[in-house]
């Protein structure tokens, strides 16, 4: 069965998305002393095989991807399942854990300190 939300269904779960990473960018401006500048949330309807494609035309070949999973769990016994995912240019997230850390990350230490860190 295809997936497909009202006009009144999408702008609920974007609206969520804007409360959950203003939230999150204040707290992550904080710990890396820096600006943290948002955009409206966005909503897209990707085929699953066309998802590498869209990451790649936004982010180019390396992307460093953060995610967590999620499950409402409303009072008519309805459970919406789900993962938000954050994308980082690969390119920049050295920069980001330097912030992060506040020193200069070794190369070979950058995928498994993202890792670590992200959680």
């Amino acid at each position: 069965m295809p997936f497909f939300l009202d006009e009144e269904e999408e702008d609920a779960f974007k609206e969520l998305f804007n409360i959950s990473f203003g939230m999150t960018a204040a707290s992550l401006s904080e710990m890396v002393d820096a600006e943290i500048e948002l955009s409206g949330p966005g909503f897209a309807r990707i085929p699953a095989g066309s998802v590498t494609e869209f990451i790649r035309g936004l982010y180019g070949r390396s992307v460093g991807l953060v995610g967590m999973r999620y499950r409402f769990i409303f009072p008519s016994d309805s459970v919406v399942v789900g993962m938000a995912v954050m994308l980082v240019n690969a390119a920049d997230l050295g920069h980001f854990l330097e912030a992060l850390h506040g020193s200069a990350v070794p190369e070979e230490m950058v995928i498994p300190l993202a890792e670590e860190s992200m959680q």
